[in-house]
């Protein structure tokens, strides 16, 4: 017995939702989506059509995942981001929305006629650098990551996004690995660390904690490790006025402040996300 798109996601909704999922009607419209290669419109419009066995099948993978808790773009491979799609895996970080926020000041401080080069420490897949090098023609970006499988991401999306001639990757524990060429070189250093208290790991929404990388994650004991190491290090890196950006939690405004003024930055702001919360600080070298 065939059913139709109509039927097909009435049993997927009342599958995600019997394993708890608070958007179990639209996670199965979007996996639908996906397989079928509709979009919402199509979806609708289609919705007596019958769907063959093999695709079902396929459907109901992705259904049986989710209800696992697979994050969305874990199961489709990819997510939106600054309006440019990026492949994703168990290795990176989701981007999020809150990134973008970022990425957004990053482009309004760049400037708009010279050439200007920006260093992402802890890149994961590559959507903070690959953006801005999208975005602003007169960009090059590094991309730093201590994850080999995280660069092949990386690396992947800058080719699908045609600015792989403007990247540079370079596989480090924060800069233990980068070379002396860059000292003084940089413009901006731009950087999304992990800043997720050690503690606070296992109380994490299952998709992030069960799913995502903890090297991603973890920021240590009060979740400023590597806010620590940046600042101290960041410095050698950046040309006199260059800019430093921190995407930080929520209460983390007052500690990443602090850290950026005992190492001598100058101009310190703080912004505050679509939320209200806390989210970027950013300073510029002394």
């Amino acid at each position: 017995m065939t059913l139709t798109i109509n039927q097909v996601l009435e049993k997927a909704t009342s599958v995600l939702k019997e394993e708890g999922k608070t958007e179990a009607q639209l996670d199965a419209r979007l996996l639908l989506s996906n397989v079928l290669n509709y979009n919402r419109v199509e979806l609708i419009m289609n919705k007596d059509k019958e769907i063959d066995a093999t695709t079902y099948e396929a459907y109901m993978k992705f259904i049986q995942l989710r209800a696992k808790g697979m994050p969305l773009q874990h199961i489709v491979g990819e997510q939106e981001f600054m309006g440019i799609t990026f492949k994703v895996n168990e290795h990176t970080l989701i981007p999020r929305r809150e990134t973008e926020e970022l990425v957004e000041l990053a482009l309004s401080l760049l400037d708009a006629n010279e050439f200007q080069r920006v260093m992402d420490v802890g890149t994961g897949s590559g959507c903070i650098p690959i953006s801005l090098a999208s975005l602003k023609k007169n960009v090059d970006c590094i991309g730093i990551d201590i994850s080999k499988e995280a660069l092949k991401i990386a690396k992947y999306n800058s080719g699908i996004n045609a600015v792989d001639h403007k990247l540079t990757w370079i596989c480090s524990d924060l800069f233990e690995s980068v070379g002396e060429e860059y000292v003084d070189r940089i413009d901006m250093l731009i950087s999304n660390p992990p800043y997720i208290k050690t503690e606070d790991i296992d109380i994490l929404m299952p998709e992030v904690k069960n799913f995502e990388p903890h090297t991603a994650l973890d920021g240590g004991k009060d979740g400023l490790d590597f806010y620590r190491r940046i600042c101290a290090e960041a410095g050698k890196y950046l040309k006199s006025t260059g800019f430093i950006i921190f995407e930080i939690g929520y209460n983390q405004k007052e500690e990443v402040i602090s850290l950026l003024e005992e190492n001598n930055y100058i101009d310190i702001e703080c912004k505050k996300d679509l939320s209200g919360k806390d989210r970027i600080v950013y300073a510029t070298k002394n």
